[in-house]
């Protein structure tokens, strides 16, 4: 995998799985872009660790 594309939630947070995905690409050097719910991509250059949710806030927003 040369590139990763990932959708944060709709206030910007990312989900714990998603973010970690995130990290692993970016670890290895490779390009990660984040979608909008408007279609919109932009390239990531760096990682924001703020916008990384918990494990535990991540199940509440999927269980909503």
């Amino acid at each position: 995998m040369d590139a990763g594309i990932f959708l944060p939630f709709e206030d910007g947070m990312f989900g714990a799985g998603v973010f970690g995905e995130a990290r692993f690409l970016k670890d290895r050097k490779k390009l990660i872009y984040e979608i909008n719910s408007s279609g919109i991509v932009t390239r990531m250059e760096v990682l924001d660790l703020s916008r990384e949710l918990s494990i535990e806030d991540t199940r509440a927003r999927i269980r909503r």
